[in-house]
């Protein structure tokens, strides 16, 4: 029932960071993430371990989101901090995703090739949704721009579950 709760919540997250960025109500998303997030804290038990765990993926998260605006792989929308600067809606769904790293891909977490390769798929494929919703515009050519996120999050999904890992060890 959790692993169902943390999907189900995770995909209205992720949903209201989205639709909230493309109709113009940037604080949607980071509402109900944060809502989202207590909401796992609650059901998962381990407040300071979860809690830094997602304060870690969203400090890493606005960096690659401020890097790849700077860079001009893609332009989130709407964008009302300096370019190249990550806005709220696209921090917040970094700490969504930190709510599945314990729960529902805790079966990835010492299998590190699926993990890349599913983190690789299930990035781009996200980011992709965005720009096709109209949250983000990745920038002309845009496949090997896609290319890019997935070879991004296909490092990244593996690392996070490496220090899920070993935050439960301290």
């Amino acid at each position: 029932m959790r692993i169902a709760i943390n999907f189900i919540t995770f995909q209205i997250g992720w949903f209201a960071c989205v639709l909230g960025a493309v109709h113009d109500f940037f604080w949607l998303g980071p509402l109900t993430v944060a809502g989202v997030f207590f909401i796992h804290l609650f059901l998962n038990g381990n407040i300071i371990q979860e809690s830094i765990l997602g304060l870690i993926i969203c400090c890493i998260g606005f960096s690659v989101d401020t890097f790849l605006t700077a860079f001009n792989v893609y332009t989130p929308m709407p964008h009302y901090f300096a370019h190249p600067i990550s806005p709220p809606w696209l921090i917040f769904l970094w700490l969504n995703f930190a709510t599945l790293v314990n729960v529902s891909l805790t079966w990835l977490q010492n299998k590190r090739i699926l993990s890349a390769l599913l983190g690789g798929i299930g990035g781009a494929s996200a980011y992709y949704g965005g720009d096709a919703l109209g949250a983000l515009h990745f920038i002309e050519p845009v496949y090997p721009h896609i290319i890019l996120t997935g070879i991004i999050w296909a490092g990244l999904t593996p690392f996070f579950l490496s220090l899920a890992i070993f935050l439960k060890r301290l």
